[in-house]
C-alpha cells in the first residue's frame, strides 16, 4: 500500500498580542503538491512543514530565486523570512517525496512590536563568536537609553541615535544584553553556538510553537519550599532528549526565566518528542513579586504570590506564546 504523505502549511501572523491563523493541508500519494501563498509581506515569518511518515528523514528545503531570504530549520518544519518582493518557490524533500510552495511576496515590511517598549535581536540561538547581532529598542519613551551585559563578554557598538547597536561575543556560552530607557528595562538573552559537540544544534522555536509550564512545589527536610517550573514545547523537535535553552534569574525581588530555542539532536531521530527544561526559584518569602518570562524576542510580565500558608498563586494573562497551568500549588 502506498504511503501517505501529509503537508502541513501553517501561516500565523502576531500582532499585538492576538494570532490570525490560516491552516491549508493536501495529501495524496507519492505526488508533487503545490501551495499558493499570496499577499505575505516582507519580513513576516512563514512556517512550512514538511511529514513524509517518518521523522528519521532530513528534510530538504530549497527555494527560488535563494537569495533575500533567511530560513530557520527545526525537524521537519522550516520558518522562511523574505526579504525582497517577488515570487519565490519552496521545495520541501524527504525519502523520494516532495511538496512545493509558491510565495508571492508583496513590498510591505511586516510588523509586530507593538506600542510597548521592547528590544529585538537579530538572532538569538546559535550565534557564533565574534558574530555581529543587531539590537534595536522599540518604542523607547526618551534618548537617554543605557545599555548593559551581564553573564558574557560583549562588545557594544551603539548607533548616533543610542536606539541600536550591533553586539558581538567574545566567550562564554550565553549572555543577557540589558537596556533601560529610564523609565522601563528589558533584557535579551543570547546562546552562543558550542562548536565542540557536533551531536547537537541549537535551533530558534519553530513559529507558532507555545510553551507550557507546569509549577509545582517540593520541600526539603527544614520545611523549606521551592517553586519548580517544568517547560515543554508544543511541537516536536529531532529526537526525545532536545531540550529547551533556558535561564533562571531571580534578582531585586523580581523572578525571570529566559527561553531562547531548543538544543537539538543535529541528526533527527524516530523517537521526537517535545523540548523540555526545569528551572526553580528557591529561598522565596511571602508577598507579591514580578514574574517575567522571555520567549525570544518576546517579553511577558505578570506575577507570584506566596502566602504565608505556602501557596504559590500566579497572575498570567493568557498569551499565544507561554500558558501556565495550574495557576496555584503548594
Amino acid at each position: 500500500m502506498d504511503k501517505i504523505i501529509k503537508v502541513l502549511l501553517i501561516w500565523a501572523t502576531f500582532l499585538t498580542m492576538v494570532a490570525c491563523t490560516k491552516v491549508t493541508s493536501n495529501e495524496g500519494t507519492y505526488n508533487l503538491f503545490t501551495e499558493k501563498l499570496d499577499s505575505i509581506q516582507l519580513g513576516e515569518p512563514v512556517l512550512l512543514s514538511f511529514d513524509n511518515g517518518n521523522s528519521a528523514n532530513v528534510v530538504s528545503w530549497t527555494v527560488t530565486p535563494n537569495d533575500s531570504i533567511a530560513i530557520e530549520k527545526a525537524g521537519a518544519y522550516a520558518t522562511f523570512y523574505f526579504t525582497t518582493p517577488g515570487t519565490y518557490t519552496v521545495v520541501a524533500s524527504a525519502n523520494s517525496k516532495q511538496a512545493s510552495y509558491e510565495v508571492k511576496v508583496i513590498n510591505k515590511t511586516y510588523n509586530n512590536t507593538g506600542t510597548s517598549f521592547g528590544i529585538t535581536a537579530s538572532k538569538i540561538v546559535g550565534v557564533s563568536l565574534n558574530q555581529l547581532v543587531y539590537f534595536k529598542v522599540n518604542n523607547a519613551i526618551s534618548n537617554n537609553i543605557i545599555w548593559s551585559a551581564s553573564g558574557g563578554n560583549a562588545f557594544i557598538n551603539r548607533a548616533v541615535d543610542n536606539r541600536s547597536a550591533y553586539i558581538s561575543f567574545s566567550s562564554g556560552t550565553a549572555c543577557t544584553i540589558n537596556v533601560s530607557d529610564t523609565f522601563n528595562t528589558q533584557s535579551r538573552t543570547i546562546w552562543i553556538n558550542d562548536s565542540t559537540n557536533p551531536s547537537v544544534v541549537t535551533v530558534p522555536f519553530i513559529f507558532s510553537d507555545k510553551l507550557q509550564i507546569t509549577p509545582s512545589v517540593t520541600t526539603d527536610s527544614s520545611g523549606n519550599k521551592s517553586l519548580i517550573l517544568s517547560t515543554k514545547t508544543t511541537y516536536n523537535y529531532q529526537s526525545n532528549t532536545d531540550q529547551i535553552n533556558n535561564l533562571t534569574t531571580a534578582k531585586n525581588g523580581s523572578y525571570k526565566v529566559s527561553f531562547g530555542g531548543v538544543t537539538m539532536a543535529a541528526k533527527p531521530q524516530a523517537n521526537a518528542l517535545p523540548a523540555t527544561c526545569i528551572n526553580m526559584f528557591q529561598n522565596m518569602t511571602a508577598g507579591t513579586y514580578p514574574f517575567t518570562v522571555d520567549y525570544g524576542n518576546e517579553t511577558l510580565s505578570g506575577s507570584i504570590t506566596l502566602s504565608q500558608a505556602g501557596v504559590f498563586t500566579f497572575n498570567w494573562v493568557a498569551n499565544n506564546y507561554v500558558s501556565i497551568y495550574p495557576l496555584t500549588v503548594q
